[in-house]
């Protein structure tokens, strides 16, 4: 099976190259079986860590995607509070206090995007653990 015209999978990738580490290891190959033997390593490490990448990119983006989630229904449970509040405030006719809940509504808006920001950069990353 040539890698050169099918994709195989990373666990034949990986299985292809242990079985050509222990020929090269040998020392019973010639210099053109070594050296084709080399090129053909070479297009399987390629492969296998284009799979492996491929996969990151999935786990990140799953992760990234329930840490959105999250941070989306944060902003959703404070828009319904500061709803109520600011009707209570406009209701009693109460601007200050309006003012002062726009205030605390923003300040608690920022605080979660950097929070979120925090998630997605550890998730981009590898260092923070999957919500």
């Amino acid at each position: 099976m040539s890698t050169k015209n099918k994709k195989i999978s990373f666990e034949e990738s990986v299985s292809e190259l242990e079985g050509i580490t222990q020929a090269l290891q040998s020392g019973k190959l010639t210099l053109e079986e070594t050296v084709q033997a080399y090129e053909k390593g070479i297009t399987l490490k390629n492969n296998a860590m284009q799979s492996l990448n491929s996969a990151k990119l999935r786990l990140n983006t799953v992760g990234t995607s329930q840490s959105f989630d999250k941070f989306s229904q944060n902003i959703i449970d404070q828009a319904y509070e500061l709803t109520a509040d600011l009707k209570e405030a406009f209701l009693s006719k109460n601007l200050s206090k309006a003012k002062d809940i726009l205030g605390d509504y923003t300040q608690e808006v920022l605080k979660n995007f950097a929070e979120y920001s925090q998630l997605d950069s550890e998730t981009n990353t590898g260092e923070g653990s999957k919500k």
